[in-house]
Formats: C-alpha cells, structure tokens, sequence
C-alpha cells in the first residue's frame, strides 16, 4: 500500500516531497537543482553540465569512481541528467541501504570537490560526447532548429557546451559556479519508496541540517520575441538518409493551453491512427517515418514535426503536413479519437507511477518546472475538459506555417531545395478445468485445451495488464534466403488482422488505453500487449486475432518492406552498428547469428506475402507458444478468456532446428572499415555461454564488473584515461553459444592505446583473483537491478516467457538471484581463461583510414 504524498520545506530553503510505498522493498531518491543551461551566461554554456559530471569525481568523503562503486555494491543504481531547466541527480536502490543513498545525494549536492586533475580528465570525456552528437544525424538536426527557432533565449544553445568553452574553464571557475547555485533553496528532493517518515525525518536531519542556504540571484534570461516570419535551414552531411524537422511556437509547462496542444500532438502524428501517420506516409507515401512532439518546458517551447524522407519528395512532404494542419484548423476531431487520446493521457501518467522511480522522477520535473509537484491532478483536470473546439482553436493559434522554424539534413551527394512558398499566408491549404503443470509461489503455469502454456501472476497495485508471448524462431530459424522474415512478420501481424484493419486496430488499442506490437530477436519472436484492467474483456479478443488472424496484406507488406529496405540502406550512418555487424558476421560464421536481424537487400526484395503466411503457419502453433500474464488480473477469468479466443489455433508438429555450436576463430581476426567520423568505433568479440550453461552467471558477473560507472573499464578507459564517453561490454546467450564483447568510442588517434587498454583490463582478470568485496558489490549491482526492473508488470511477463520457451521454467526467474550468489571469484577467473582467448577473437574497428589499428 502507498501513503499520500506530503511535501515539506526544511528550515534551510531544500523542499522535501515524500511518499512511503511498500509494495517493493526499493527507494528512489531524486535531487533536483534548479539549474540547466538555460541559466547560464553566454560565457558559461556548459557549466551546468560539467558540474553534473565532476560531482561523481570525489567528495569530502569519497575519492573519484567510489561513488558509483558504492551504490552498486548496495544493489543500486545512479546517475543524472542535465536539461534546459534543470539538473537532477538519482539513485534506485533497495530501501535497506537508504542511509548511503542519502549520505551520497547530500554529499554530491554540497561536498564535491572539483579536483583540477579530475577536472581535466572530465573535460576530454565531455569533448568526446560532443564529438559523438556530432556524428548523430538527429542530434545534429535538433540542434539546429533549436539554434534558429530561439534567437535569443538560451534553449537556443546546446546543453552540453562547445569543445572551446569546455577546455577553457578553469577549477575556480567551476567551484565558483557550483557553489553560487548549489544551495538548499534552489533544490527538491524526492524520495519515494519503503522508508518511514520518522525514518526520513531522523536522515533528514543527519545529512542536511548543515547544508546552509546562501543569497542566490535569479539569472535574467532573455525573453524569445514573438516570430515574424519562417526560417530554412539546410545542412549537409556524409550520411545516406535525410531528415526534416518543422518547429512551431507553443507555450510554457503551466500555460492553460498545453493539454490541448498534447493531445493535438498526439492525434497529428504521434500513433498510427494519426492524420499524418494515416495520410502523408501511409497514403501518399511521401515519408519512411514521421512523428509530432509538443515540448513544453518552464518557458515557451516548441511543437515539433519530424520526418525521414527521400529528399526528392520534400516539398510534396512539407505540402502534405501542411494541408493535414489546415484541415485540422477546419474539420474538428471526431469526439470518439479525441476521447482515446484522453484515455491514452491518463493511462500514462497512471504507468508513470508504476516504479518509485518513475513517480519521484515526475514529481522533481513538476515542482521545478510548474511549482506544483502534483501539476498532473490539475494537467488531467484540464485533459477531461478539453473539446474538438479547444483543439481547433490551438491549431490556429499555434501551427502557422508562415512562421515555422524548418530545419533540413541531407546528404551531401543530394541536392536540396524548399519551396518557400509553402510558407506564405496565402498558400495556407483548405470456469473450465486447466491442467496446472507448475506453480512456484504466486506464480502458476496452465495448459490450455490445445497445448498452450500460460503462465500467470496476479499483481493488483494498479490498474494495468501486460501480456506477452513467446515463440521459438527469430533470427536463428532463418537462412540467407529468408533473413528478415521475423522482423517483416513480427510488424505485419499488429499491422491488421482479419477482423481488424490497420487504423480500426490501432484505435481499438488506444481505446483499450494500452499498445500492441511485435517484437524478434536472435531466439524467438512474439507479442507484446498491455492495457488497463477495466478493459480486460475487450482487450483479449483483439489479442486472439492478432494471434490467429494476421492479413497479409500486399500493400501492408510492401510498405513495411520499403521501411525496412531504407533502415538497411542508413544503417552504415551508425558506426558502432557497423562495428557489431562486421563483429557478428566474421565471430558466427555460417550460424543464423551471423545474420543481421533486419534481413539483406536480397533476401527482403524476395518476401512474399505466402512467404509471411507459410512462416506463421509454422511458427505459431500451441506446442511452440507460451502466454504470460502479469498484472490485476483474476487467474481463472484470464484462462477462460484465453480458452475462447485462442481455442481455434489447432494444434500441429514442431520441429525444433538443430544447429552444431560455431567453432571458434583460428586466430586474432581484425576487421577495419574506413569511415571519415570523429570517433572510432571498436568493437572486440569472443564466443561465450549458451542459455543452459551454468558459466553464464559467471560470465553475467564478469561482464557487470567490467561495464557500467563504478566497471574497470570505465574507472581505467574513461575516468582516468579520459579515453572515451562511451565504454561497455555486452554479454549475450544463445542456444548453441552466445558472444560477449568489449566496445569503446574514442579519438581515432587513440584508437591504438583504446584496444591495449581494454585487453589489458581482460587480461587481470585471468592473472589476478578478484577480491571478496569487489565481487560481492558486482553481485549487488546485478542483483538490485533486477529487483527494480521487476517493478514492472512487462518485465516479468517477458522473463518468464523466454524461459519457458526456452525450456528453463519459470524457477529460472525465481532462481535467478541464487544462482548469482553462487559465483565465487575463482569461477569468475575460469571463466574468464576459458571463454577469453585474444588469440582467438574478432575485433572490428570503424574510422578513419589514416588511424588503423596496428599490432
């Protein structure tokens, strides 16, 4: 049960918002600093920022990389974010260990140390963020809007800083800067989860009565005047897609209009029922993808429409957003779409608050942003009044195409040219028995009359269902011929249905006040269904459909193949992608894993709709099917209601694919791709575990310890090399064996000093045992994590789906957590020997010619 959320104000200025919720044994503790970039001068840009990242470089009472080492060792995990408005620090962790949480949120608010050394090390793995927004076409053209739509606020300018403001601030300049707006005042804190108030009250009071509010004068920041006319941006890059993004005014957080112009937003182009989702891509078919997003922060903000298109089409593009605008300016909006969108609203905000985390995360947002933690009850208060009027009236005053911000990235082989009357005001356009085979807890699997499993665990805190199933298949049941064949099939069967077509089905679901899609990977292939309980006996006959009855419509499918044809195409924009592609594709072999998951130029030219219809057939049979159900659900309702609607899938043979296990490399295999960005990508792959090998938890443990903020490889490759922004590994099982890699984005004149790091991290782990302690707090970290990912009702239900398909049962959930605590350090360095062999590996790098790897 939850108690009401209260919120206080400490002697000192700090305002505290507190909720005890003991339904998960976790607390979620967010600070909020009413401070982004926004606050600050033109000679300060970045700041805020860089004071986000030196805050996790030492304390008065921890020295850099113990912070994150701490928290993971409780269980936990941390980190910030720094926006226009406001910069905000976190820590999820089990309730147990609050006092640390606490003790470390404290210290990182008033305590930090700004070392010079740290400093400077911190300034290279800014640079190298920048350099990475730098090579992402989407960040590139966000910026870019934002630089010509405010001309003179701050939002104007990026969060993160220039390379030239950054390596020019001084440690006093930072301390100065920190210390002037780090003060109670200009802080909210958030804790939500199972902590007592007199608890709080007591750490409350150990960790903040010493935390003394200073005099803090409110930054001026220049109001953006009122636009007069349109602006064109067009911009170049060495990139294979173009992007469109049209941004018009729109108001503050609290202005009364804002609900209006999110649910405007939502029934334009943010579903697949949307007037621009239903007539500029699917219709004229003038864009691959297309979206609308209303941002709306503490000051004005801006309605954005994004496209990705060919460039040949972009007047034709632009024409059609605009003609779909003024329609809505004309033709109100059917009572029944604007009802969904308001529903949709509400079921949001309700999933918001499954996880402590999400409901301290939107009470920092609000208090900061609307002085109002609970800005939501009075937000929704105003969705329920809203009329088709209201949305008219929203669209007039806001979406005028002759004072829109256009801002356009192409590629640099591609000319480009806009239309610019488009923009001008005169061009404006017109019960039965189940057999219960296992229960273990509250957690029970059934098979229904035709030999489907379903598992189900009831779960009543709030209001909401999600259902998943799984299916043998994914990428390992294709060949070259067929690849792409899971991913077409797992889009098409949410696409329409026999009883359903594309825009009735996505109405149904928004209705349903929940989502519907499919989803493949390397194993399996299924789909993911969530919805509010009150809809439950809607929801399950739309589900049935989907299951039994997919169309296979010729049209559908060649839409959805041209998408994936372009997603092919622009995939070589990503350098990292490229890496892993090359990595798979050299480390497998002739295994499906080698393939990619998104299918070849020729394989999906050659999918039909029989194609799609003879895989389902093979695919989706009972034997081959598990159902799994998390949420308010009754369990006996849930099996009759899955009888009737899933009774006609008749039961067929399965075979399973037996494959033999690749063989690992011979020797060091080192692929390079030339490609001129400002970061090399280096991706190094070894064969590993398979989902039945007991080394996989071993391997887990050893894959965590390396990764993540307190991992080696970020404490050594990034915190005191400064070598990068971007350091992980990945550990993946299969069902024949698995891959796990090490990746790294660095300077290209790095990129030698990079991989020797790396293998030389990889290389201690088999020379020298790792310690007790270090081993306990990876655990920890693994451990914890999971428990607060299992907030959520989709979590679990995708968990035990996979391993019931998969043929571990659902112990294996339940089990997880003890199988973890069984790793020793001594199997941590067996396997680390067994499955790490640089001899024996793949190493694919990305980047300029002139900075290849040598030996």
């Amino acid at each position: 049960m939850s108690q009401f959320s209260k919120k206080i104000k400490l002697t000192n200025g700090l305002t505290v918002i507190y909720e005890k919720v003991d339904t998960a044994d976790v607390v979620s503790i967010y600070l909020g600093v009413r401070l982004g970039s926004s606050h600050e001068k033109d000679q300060e840009a970045g700041m805020s920022h860089l004071i986000e990242h030196m805050v996790f470089k030492g304390t008065s009472s921890y020295k850099a990389g113990e912070i994150a080492t701490l928290v993971e060792a409780h269980g936990g995990e941390l980190n910030a974010y720094t926006s226009w408005d406001q910069t905000v620090y976190y820590i999820n962790l089990p309730c147990k260990h609050f006092e640390v949480g606490l003790k470390i949120i404290k210290e990182m608010a008033f305590d930090a140390n700004i070392d010079p050394i740290e400093l400077e090390r911190e300034k290279e793995v800014i640079i190298e963020e920048i350099r990475r927004s730098q090579d992402s076409p989407t960040r590139i053209l966000s910026e870019t809007l934002f630089k010509y739509f405010y001309k003179k606020h701050t939002y104007g300018r990026p969060i993160i800083g220039t390379k030239k403001l950054i390596r020019g601030y001084s440690p006093e300049e930072v301390k100065t800067f920190y210390k002037k707006h780090y003060t109670p005042q200009n802080m909210v804190l958030a804790i939500c989860g199972n902590i007592s108030q007199t608890h709080l009250s007591h750490s409350l009071e150990n960790n903040f009565r010493y935390a003394v509010r200073s005099t803090l004068k409110t930054p001026h920041i220049p109001k953006e005047p009122e636009k007069k006319t349109y602006h064109v941006s067009l911009q170049k890059m060495d990139i294979q897609a173009t992007y469109l993004e049209l941004g018009f005014p729109a108001p503050e957080l609290t202005h009364k209009d804002v609900p209006a112009m999110d649910i405007l937003s939502h029934l334009l182009g943010e579903s697949e029922t949307s007037l621009l989702e239903q007539n500029t891509k699917e219709k004229e078919q003038l864009v691959h993808n297309l979206y609308s997003s209303c941002y709306t922060p503490k000051h004005p903000g801006v309605f954005i429409i994004s496209a990705l298109l060919d460039p040949r089409n972009m007047n034709k593009a632009i024409k059609s957003i605009r003609d779909q605008v003024e329609y809505v300016k004309k033709i109100p909006f059917e009572i029944e779409r604007i009802e969904r969108s308001k529903l949709l609203s509400r079921a949001q905000l309700v999933y918001e608050r499954q996880t402590c985390e999400g409901t301290a995360k939107k009470w920092i947002t609000y208090e900061i942003m609307a002085n109002n933690y609970r800005f939501d009850e009075e937000y929704i208060e105003r969705i329920n009044q809203l009329t088709a009027e209201d949305l008219q009236n929203v669209a007039k005053k806001y979406l005028d195409f002759s004072k829109v911000t256009v801002a356009v990235l192409h590629p640099e082989n591609k000319k480009v040219t806009i239309d610019k009357t488009l923009f001008k005001k005169e061009n404006n356009t017109k019960k039965n028995v189940y057999k219960k085979t296992r229960q273990i807890k509250d957690t029970k699997l059934f098979t229904l009359d035709n030999g489907i499993r379903v598992i189900i665990k009831e779960n009543h805190r709030l209001p909401l269902v999600s259902l998943k199933t799984a299916s043998l298949g994914g990428v390992r049941y294709e060949t070259k011929n067929n690849n792409g064949v899971n991913h077409l099939l797992s889009n098409i069967m949410t696409r329409s249905t026999l009883n359903y077509n594309q825009e009735l089905l996505s109405e149904k679901c928004e209705w349903l006040g929940g989502n519907v899609q499919g989803y493949t990977g390397r194993n399996s292939i299924g789909v993911s269904f969530s919805f509010l309980s009150e809809k439950l006996h809607h929801a399950l006959p739309v589900f049935g459909d989907i299951i039994l009855n997919p169309l296979f419509d010729n049209d559908e499918i060649k839409k959805e193949k041209k998408l994936m044809l372009e997603g092919i195409k622009n995939r070589s924009d990503n350098p990292a992608q490229v890496a892993f592609r090359s990595l798979l594709n050299k480390l497998f072999q002739s295994h499906p894993y080698s393939l990619h998951l998104l299918g070849e130029r020729k394989s999906v030219q050659s999918l039909s709709a029989t194609t799609l219809k003879n895989y389902h057939q093979k695919i989706f049979v009972p034997k081959n099917l598990v159902v799994s159900v998390v949420g308010d659900v009754d369990t006996y309702e849930m099996l009759d209601l899955l009888n009737q609607n899933l009774s006609e899938l008749k039961n067929k043979d399965f075979s399973k694919r037996k494959l033999n296990k690749p063989l690992l490399p011979k020797k060091q295999e080192i692929l390079f791709h030339n490609k001129a960005r400002e970061q090399a990508h280096i991706a190094i792959g070894f064969l590993s575990t398979s989902i039945y090998d007991d080394d996989k938890f071993a391997m887990e443990i050893l894959s965590s310890l390396l990764s993540g903020q307190g991992g080696r490889l970020f404490l050594e490759l990034r915190d005191k090399q400064s070598l990068a922004y971007s350091v992980s590994t990945i550990l993946t099982e299969g069902i024949e064996t698995g891959f796990f890699s090490s990746y790294i984005a660095t300077e290209p004149a790095k990129v030698t000093k990079a991989i020797d790091g790396m293998f030389l991290e990889l290389d201690k782990l088999k020379k020298t045992r790792i310690s007790q302690e270090e081993l306990e707090r990876t655990k920890n970290y693994i451990i914890g994590n999971q428990e607060i990912e299992n907030q959520k009702n989709s979590s679990i239900a995708m968990q035990m789906a996979l391993n019931e398909i998969y043929g571990q049962g659902i112990n294996e959930w339940y089990d997880y957590a003890k199988n973890i605590r069984k790793v020793s350090a001594k199997d941590i360095q067996r396997v680390a020997e067994k499955y790490i062999k640089p001899n024996k590996c793949v190493m694919s790098i990305v980047g300029p010619k002139k900075y290849a790897f040598t030996k």
